[in-house]
């Protein structure tokens, strides 16, 4: 990519948190109003392949051996632009809990909490997500948002390839 390319990146990533969690937050309340419960099936994907593809260029790529290495470039990743403070992921058995400290998507999922539309899309999870699915070939599926002053906490299921069919 050349150093313009790179350079508009980055300016697009300088945008004002507050404009950007305020166009996020009116189109996800608009797609929960449009498609209910359905939304989180249909929200799943925002943050997964769109955004390693588009950071591809300046390193961020996913283990296919190791969960744990791509939840610690998640995390550098995401620190790194500024989006999160800290990330936890465990996995056990076939469930993951996540746990995101002071994102800067909160303020918009407190102003859908105001608006009853609970948390049912995490962009930082969906990308971690997509790190878990690389490495273990697990399908996921999150089940469960908990969104407090400054900590989400995330439960996610793994699946295995013919279990995700099946159901």
């Amino acid at each position: 990519m050349c150093n313009r390319g790179k350079q508009m990146i980055h300016e697009r990533l300088d945008m004002n948190a507050r404009y950007a969690n305020l166009m996020l937050f009116r189109l996800l309340e608009l797609f929960y109003d449009s498609k209910g419960k359905g939304a989180r099936f249909r929200t799943c994907i925002l943050g997964k392949e769109d955004i390693v593809n588009h950071f591809k260029d300046e390193g961020l790529e996913f283990s296919e051996e190791s969960w744990g290495e791509n939840r610690d470039r998640c995390h550098d990743f995401l620190k790194q632009l500024g989006i999160i403070k800290d990330l936890t992921l465990n996995i056990k058995d076939n469930e993951a809990e996540i746990r995101i400290q002071s994102c800067i998507h909160i303020p918009m999922e407190e102003m859908l909490k105001r608006e009853e539309v609970p948390p049912y899309t995490c962009i930082p999870a969906n990308l971690l997500a997509y790190g878990i699915e690389t490495a273990t070939g697990k399908q996921t599926e999150i089940s469960k948002i908990e969104t407090g002053k400054d900590l989400c906490k995330i439960n996610m299921l793994l699946f295995r390839e013919d279990e995700a069919r099946a159901g």
